[in-house]
């Protein structure tokens, strides 16, 4: 898959899309920005296949692309940190059952319910949340 980096500028009318010195286009808001730049892209190179090409976003703005970038990787730390957490959880939670230890008490020592102790028994994983109808 391609990646592409392409510098955004706040403008009264939305913002540029600088792909390279030669190629900026424009949207309103960012959030139309990647389908943005692959429409453009494919009107310049209709030969190639840009729907599958990763659009990453960079304020032109370093001090404040320096604070985002900060942010976005502690935010993948963070979830690599609570996978790793989870998994350490579920392993002791095994564990702690295999030394007869009680489902209540295991909750208790870890801090959480007695249902998340049989939730994470045998590897199991919190089951996806019910949308209401």
């Amino acid at each position: 898959m391609n990646s592409i980096t392409v510098i955004v500028t706040r403008w009264d009318g939305g913002w540029e899309l600088e792909i390279d010195p030669d190629n900026i286009t424009q949207v309103r808001n960012l959030a139309k920005a990647p389908a943005q730049v692959r429409d453009y892209l494919d009107s310049r190179h209709p030969e190639e296949d840009h729907s599958d090409w990763e659009i990453n976003l960079e304020l032109s703005s370093q001090e404040i692309a320096v604070r985002v970038h900060n942010s976005r990787t502690a935010t993948v730390a963070a979830q690599r940190a609570q996978e790793q957490a989870a998994k350490e959880t579920r392993e002791v939670v095994n564990l702690l059952l295999a030394e007869h230890i009680t489902a209540n008490d295991a909750a208790a020592l870890l801090g959480i319910s007695s249902g998340r102790i049989s939730q994470l028994r045998n590897g199991n994983r919190r089951p996806a949340r019910r949308k209401s109808a």
